[in-house]
């Protein structure tokens, strides 16, 4: 039963962390909806890395690879989150990085679990699942350095 309510946390985290992802990365950046937004982007990586983590470990078997994602996707959120409060030298980048990192991460955790219900995914190698986000996010993240600095 409690799994259930777990279950929902985690669904409804993950969800509005990968609504508010993109809409925290192109609006202004300046305190304010950005700044709002990113922090409550950040715990939401949190709660839903820290229940994928808890389900993980009840399916061990079949989803161990879900407690290391959920590992990587919140070590980047927190590293984006912290460069951004301490602002040294290169934080911006940093941020970029992390957060973008971060979601990168949890958009693959999400294929990885589903790929073979997706009409799209399921007519390839698992991989292309494992891969697609990594391959598209990090030209992003480049994108987003180079804009960062100019």
């Amino acid at each position: 039963m409690w799994e259930n309510y777990l279950l929902y946390v985690h669904l409804a985290a993950a969800n509005l962390g990968l609504l508010l992802g993109p809409l925290a990365s192109f609006t202004q950046k300046s305190r304010g909806w950005h700044t709002r937004s990113g922090n409550l982007y950040h715990w939401l990586v949190l709660v839903t890395c820290s229940t994928g983590m808890i389900f993980s470990t009840m399916t061990w078997d079949k989803h161990w690879y879900l407690f290391f994602i959920a590992i990587v996707s919140y070590a980047f959120a927190l590293y984006g989150f912290l460069a951004a409060k301490r602002k040294a030298n290169g934080w911006l980048k940093k941020h970029i990085t992390g957060m973008l990192g971060s979601y990168i991460a949890m958009v693959t955790a999400i294929l990885a679990v589903n790929a073979m219900e997706l009409p799209l995914f399921n007519q390839f190698s698992p991989w292309v699942a494992w891969l697609t986000p990594t391959a598209i996010g990090i030209p992003l993240i480049m994108l987003a350095h180079r804009r960062a600095v100019s």
